[in-house]
């Protein structure tokens, strides 16, 4: 990761403002609108808890849970549809979250992060300009290598600008969330099945050499 150093003063700001509010579940450093500004203020409220740079709570984080005990429960009262935006959406998080509940020590803890955040009714800081960019990315990464096409990934970063302006609501961005959802979180169950069967195939070769 390569930070913009402006994301400490930032978190330091918000985890200070929002330090009792419940509301708030994290502050992301990862701004992945593709450049599209969604707010005249400093940041916006979204649904999703971008992990690539963030900050949070004891308060939010004591909730996680890695294997997501809750899922089947969760499932079975379709509460996700009264949280994202379409059946699309709906049906792609079924699908990482049966994955992690049948294999929670696999791939993955920013998913189960995420399943936290929404069981608590939980909104995230986005920033309004990126902080953050992924340059860890190449043949030996684990979620992702450079033969695939991740328009999110090695943003430039953007300075935030101070003092920071706050929203005078805590209503999420519906129409960045959609966004996100259509162009971070489009995978397939096959291609999650395939990240988790890399992650299994390079545990066991880090144990064979071991």
């Amino acid at each position: 990761m390569y930070p913009e150093y402006h994301i400490f003063r930032f978190c330091e700001e918000l985890l200070e403002k929002y330090r009792y509010d419940s509301r708030i579940t994290s502050i992301a450093a990862q701004n992945a609108q593709l450049g599209r500004k969604r707010t005249d203020y400093s940041y916006y409220f979204s649904s999703y808890s971008h992990c690539w740079g963030w900050a949070s709570w004891r308060r939010a984080w004591q909730h996680y849970d890695l294997h997501i005990k809750l899922w089947q429960e969760i499932k079975q009262s379709n509460i996700l549809e009264n949280i994202l935006p379409n059946s699309k959406a709906v049906s792609y998080w079924q699908n990482i979250f049966d994955s992690i509940y049948e294999n929670p020590t696999g791939i993955t803890w920013d998913y189960q992060w995420t399943f936290a955040c929404w069981m608590q009714g939980g909104l995230n800081i986005i920033p309004n300009v990126n902080l953050i960019s992924n340059v860890g990315v190449g043949e030996d990464s684990t979620n992702f290598n450079s033969s695939q096409n991740f328009s999110f990934i090695n943003l430039p970063t953007e300075e935030m600008k101070f003092p920071i302006i706050h929203p005078p609501y805590i209503v999420k961005n519906l129409q960045a969330d959609k966004f996100i959802q259509y162009t971070v979180y489009h995978a397939s169950r096959i291609d999650i099945f395939k990240q988790n069967l890399k992650k299994i195939l390079q545990d066991k070769k880090l144990i064979m050499h071991s």
